[in-house]
């Protein structure tokens, strides 16, 4: 702990300096720092302080009292210790803790007891919800109809066309062509959900 001397303050932005008794130069101190005060400081006050070095570099004065200060919280600590003769009638500490702690378990046990049939109860009424929804929204298997064998016809594809690198929807002229690239040209990138129809949206869609 050292011993200063309050330097320079400013006291709208809470923050001065501290000359160190022992010469050394001065230290920042800023208001946080402060420990108990009954006013804020100024200047001129002598203090008490610890120097830390923070993560800049800079010098720091914690733990921060002012001297006249110490002796007033001394006081006010006393005056609230101080014991209190117990009355005549005043229940015995452990007498009481026992008196809480039973109450307290019995609490919890009801508490407890509570929680475990209200869980019984809930699970029950799932189950039966459960039972019953199956029950009701069985209904017998449908087979599959595949749309596309129904509704898609057959395309016939031409021999009337040769590979010439096309590989694209937008180079292509009929849905015919289409085919021919996409069953007989390497790269073909015209089906791209891999239904075995290129260019549904441009020429083989309808």
């Amino acid at each position: 702990m050292q011993k200063g001397i309050l330097k320079r303050w400013i006291d709208d932005k809470g923050y001065g300096f501290i000359t160190p008794d022992d010469g050394s130069e001065d230290v920042f101190f800023h208001i946080s720092s402060l420990k108990g005060a009954i006013r804020r400081p100024v200047e001129s006050d002598i203090v008490y302080f610890d120097v830390i070095t923070d993560l800049t570099g800079q010098k720091r004065a914690v733990g921060v009292t002012i001297e006249g200060m110490k002796s007033v919280f001394s006081e006010r600590k006393l005056v609230k210790s101080a014991s209190v003769a117990p009355r005549k009638n005043a229940i015995k500490p452990q007498a009481y803790k026992a008196r809480a702690y039973k109450y307290k378990n019995s609490n919890y046990r009801s508490v407890f007891s509570s929680v475990v049939i209200a869980v019984l109860v809930v699970g029950f009424a799932v189950n039966k919800f459960k039972s019953r929804e199956s029950t009701i929204s069985w209904s017998p298997p449908v087979a599959e109809v595949s749309y596309q064998a129904l509704e898609q016809p057959e395309i016939q594809v031409s021999t009337k066309f040769t590979c010439e690198g096309k590989t694209r929807c937008t180079q292509m002229t009929s849905c015919e062509e289409a085919m021919f690239y996409l069953n007989n040209c390497p790269g073909s990138v015209t089906d791209g959900d891999n239904d075995g129809r290129p260019c549904e949206d441009q020429w083989c869609g309808h």
